[in-house]
């Protein structure tokens, strides 16, 4: 049988209540006009939002599925949206180029952002001391994630490779259009977990 992982740490991963859709209104920082109009009207106004898929002023946010080898984890973002804290690490170690994300970690792994033109992630690399995995990120026209593909790397008992792609379906969203819920699924539909997050905002 196929080896499953988790893209934990992203879109996002790549997460099931909400605060009462309470929103910041300010705009601290010096972005242009143009920007803003743009980010206004998609939601995203956190300088981390694409990378970790999360509309308005997050301030915290509680990811969980309904694994028990799967650890819950929460992070944590400034008021600009910067990621300054994961609850699995003393240290994200967050590095950054050109106001984007490009790596952290969260204690065990380390990840590196790898962005499409709309600056949403299309790959992740996550790796540790013992491994490492790249993940393809596909996401629809609303960019929203539906697919995440990778390869293991092994042969297993039955004859088949590692590559392994794994759909995703939204079941619920907040007040800010943030998903609150949604499905893990293999290429055939069978649901693997479910995933929650639980999202606080400024």
């Amino acid at each position: 049988m196929k080896k499953l992982f988790l893209l934990a740490m992203v879109c996002s991963a790549l997460v099931a209540c909400n605060n009462g859709g309470k929103t910041q209104t300010e705009n601290s920082d010096n972005k242009s006009e143009k920007t803003e109009t743009v980010e206004a009207k998609d939601g995203f106004v956190m300088l981390d939002g694409k990378t970790f898929d999360l509309k308005g002023n997050v301030k915290e946010m509680k990811f969980s599925v309904n694994q028990d080898f799967i650890a819950d984890y929460t992070l944590s973002f400034d008021k600009e949206g910067k990621l300054v804290n994961c609850s699995s690490s003393d240290n994200v170690n967050a590095e950054r180029k050109d106001n984007k994300l490009v790596s952290y970690q969260n204690g065990i792994y380390n990840y590196t952002f790898d962005y499409n033109e709309k600056g949403f992630p299309k790959s992740i690399f996550e790796s540790s001391e013992e491994s490492s995995l790249l993940y393809e990120l596909t996401y629809n026209e609303n960019n929203e994630l539906i697919s995440q593909f990778y390869d293991d790397g092994y042969v297993y008992d039955d004859g088949e490779d590692g590559a392994i792609t794994h759909n995703y379906a939204i079941v619920a969203t907040d007040a800010n259009g943030n998903w609150t819920k949604r499905n893990y699924n293999m290429e055939d539909g069978t649901l693997c977990w479910i995933e929650t997050r639980e999202i606080v905002y400024y």
